[in-house]
């Protein structure tokens, strides 16, 4: 039993490194994270791993009860992730200006949580494959086996994140300056990937119970 549980949890590490992909959410922790303190920087990278962590516990052990109770589907989960990406990526493709005599614009809201831990790490796919992975055995004792790769993946992320400032210091300012709307361009067909995704699987959703019936 103990192997099979090691074995498990093994299996599933690359699984979901491959899901949450850390490496591709350091140019964009970067892009969001311009102008930040090397502390802040830090202290970003280490919510944004913990909370992803968290809410991917959380759907592993209770996905499919929420998802039950709210009535939400799949495809409509990644309509809204896709969504909420969308603008995320448009306003980093929009200039910032500031106008002398403007009002002094409201503080940000925590990157760390929103874009950075849902939808970015903690997306829909990251929480779709947790789900899928504990439902593989009745149980609970099967979930430890996937709490322990989440948790093996967040530490790869945070680690990750942790180094962007390196890669950061071995870029031109004209780099940087560049990355943000190209990361922008790229997050925007991330998002719309999202939501053609969610379309998809609603319509083929609606297919399926028509034919049912």
């Amino acid at each position: 039993m103990i192997w099979d549980l090691v074995v498990s949890g093994v299996l599933a590490v690359p699984a979901l490194l491959l899901i949450v992909d850390p490496l591709a959410a350091v140019p964009v922790f970067l892009a969001l994270t311009t102008g930040e303190s090397p502390t802040e920087r830090r202290a970003i990278a280490r919510r944004s791993a913990i909370t992803a962590g968290l809410v991917l516990a959380a759907f592993a052990l209770a996905g499919g009860l929420v998802f039950r109770f709210f009535g939400i589907t799949l495809g409509g989960f990644q309509i809204a992730g896709g969504l909420l990406l969308l603008r995320i990526s448009l306003d980093m493709l929009s200039p910032r200006r500031t106008l002398v005599g403007a009002e002094p614009t409201p503080p940000r809201a925590d990157i760390s949580l929103i874009p950075l831990a849902v939808p970015l790490l903690a997306g829909p796919g990251a929480i779709t494959t947790v789900m899928v992975l504990t439902s593989r055995h009745r149980g609970w004792i099967w979930a430890l086996p996937v709490l322990g790769a989440i948790g093996v993946t967040m530490l790869v992320t945070w680690l990750a994140l942790r180094g962007a400032q390196a890669i950061e210091a071995r870029l031109s300012r004209r780099v940087l300056d560049l990355l943000g709307p190209v990361l922008g361009l790229l997050l925007s067909a991330l998002a719309i990937e999202f939501t053609v995704a969610g379309v998809h699987e609603m319509v083929r959703g609606n297919v399926g119970a028509h034919v049912r019936r």
